[in-house]
């Protein structure tokens, strides 16, 4: 298959991709990340220089639009879902996952394992790379629901700058 085939081919799966159909829901991680990659090498084709007028730009500009429309429902639903698969990982150790704010982008851990503050940056440590690639701003650790607990800012990008 000639290269002008294969962008045709892979332009056209891209615009039907179920991450534009519904608010999809990830059951794992490790799925998440697929797409996320997934999502990234669409970006990648979609910018990509192709001749005037040539089918390929049309699709590729098509592909432009929807992701840019689409960004941040596919981050906000990855949120959500990285959230639940958090609860049901973390119940095991009695710690209550919620996620918060306009955008779903700020995570709340509660559970008596955070009254030790090397257990709160031990479980920050392994949680920031997933969060900073979800685009969460802030995760909070309470030792109890009143609780102030301790707040991790996170710089990440917004939605719609995420890759």
């Amino acid at each position: 298959m000639k290269e002008k085939e294969r962008n045709l081919v892979f332009l056209k799966e891209s615009l039907t991709s179920s991450l534009f159909t519904s608010k999809k829901q990830w059951n794992s991680v490790e799925s998440i990340k697929s797409d996320i990659s997934a999502l990234y090498k669409m970006k990648l084709a979609a910018s990509r220089k192709y001749p005037d007028g040539s089918e390929e730009l049309k699709l590729s500009k098509e592909l432009d639009v929807k992701i840019k429309n689409n960004n941040k429902l596919i981050y906000r639903s990855m949120r959500e879902s990285f959230s639940e698969i958090a609860r049901k990982e973390m119940w095991i150790d009695n710690i209550e996952v919620r996620i918060i704010g306009s955008n779903q982008d700020e995570l709340l851990l509660a559970g008596h394992y955070f009254s030790d503050n090397a257990n709160k940056l031990d479980t920050y440590q392994i949680l920031e790379p997933h969060m900073k690639s979800l685009g969460f701003k802030r995760v909070n650790f309470k030792m109890f629901w009143g609780d102030d607990g301790t707040t991790f800012k996170i710089d990440s990008p917004n939605d719609s700058e995420l890759e």
